[in-house]
């Protein structure tokens, strides 16, 4: 039976750019799929896919999906948090103690495989560092933010690399840094659906991607991989990760510099790339290569579309 879809993602500019690529690059679907930011009257048997679990109300429609969340956990102190932003349950999302519940489905998004692995051939035939280091990450963390937090890694790796040989993107970072080079987005606006194919070609003249999730607790992170360090391995680098507590269970450890093995030191990774044989990286790079003509392919935002799509199916 065929089923209305009503996709929501973070914004309406975010969905609208999914389902186009989704038309575009003619994944078989078999249901039909609709922005929900832009359809007012869902009708009874529509099922509501959503991205964020606050964003669905049992008004709107009979059944609601949870697939794949941003992060919203503020350890230790989402409690405090709680009282005035009550987005902290999102951890259940991507923890597979929670995901299981409230009619919830943990898929992944990492690439779009069709056109972003022939952009990555192509930057592979010319690559040619320039940089030791690169970065494209979100907003500038509060100051006050505790190591728990999504933004605390991201401004220690600023502060680690801000005189070595390192350039990074992203709004709201100081603007007079030497090492920034601007906004992620191809036009520096916020609602761009161009940002998401943007962050591989910014950082193709780097040896090494720095790939912070927005939740690296081990407890709650387990399964939280998004499409950060695909971007790493999509520009031609060697990924620089932190973020989920299982991530070596879904991509082979060979293939990444892992932050947790220097004790979350980052002066410590940085040394130990800057330090890094070429032969050891021309190795990593070749594992990448054959793990993204094989191995890959189900982190595919094509192949997850079209896996959920049969899912629904059933509903």
């Amino acid at each position: 039976m065929q089923r209305r879809i009503m996709w929501r993602s973070w914004s309406r500019f975010e969905a609208e750019f999914e389902l186009n690529r989704l038309k575009e690059d003619n994944v078989p679907l078999s249901n039909q799929w609709l922005n929900a930011h832009v359809t007012t009257n869902p009708e009874p048997d529509d099922i509501w896919l959503t991205t964020n679990g606050y964003d669905f109300t049992p008004t709107k429609a009979k059944r609601a999906v949870t697939w794949y969340a941003e992060s919203f956990v503020y350890l230790p102190n989402e409690y405090r948090n709680y009282q005035t932003n009550h987005k902290w349950f999102h951890r259940y999302h991507f923890n597979p103690n929670y995901a299981s519940q409230a009619n919830s489905s943990l898929l992944h998004i990492a690439c779009w495989w069709q056109r972003e692995k022939r952009t990555y051939d192509e930057i592979m035939k010319n690559k040619n560092p320039t940089h030791i280091f690169g970065m494209v990450q979100g907003k500038k963390p509060d100051e006050k933010l505790c190591p728990a937090d999504w933004g605390f890694f991201r401004s220690k790796v600023v502060q680690a690399c801000r005189h070595r040989s390192f350039y990074y993107y992203g709004t709201k970072w100081t603007k007079d840094d030497p090492n920034y080079r601007g906004e992620s987005y191809i036009d520096g606006h916020k609602h761009s659906p161009q940002k998401f194919n943007d962050a591989r070609r910014l950082l193709d003249k780097c040896k090494f991607v720095w790939c912070l999730e927005n939740c690296h607790d081990q407890n709650y992170s387990l399964n939280y991989m998004t499409e950060k360090i695909f971007h790493g391995f999509l520009s031609g680098g060697v990924p620089i990760y932190l973020g989920a507590g299982n991530i070596e269970k879904m991509i082979h450890p060979g293939l990444f510099v892992d932050i947790r093995k220097f004790n979350y030191d980052i002066n410590a990774v940085c040394n130990y790339c800057e330090k890094m044989p070429d032969s050891q990286y021309k190795e990593m790079q070749e594992m990448i290569a054959v793990f993204l003509d094989t191995d890959a392919l189900p982190y595919s935002c094509d192949y997850r579309f079209k896996e959920l799509d049969q899912k629904l199916s059933y509903l």
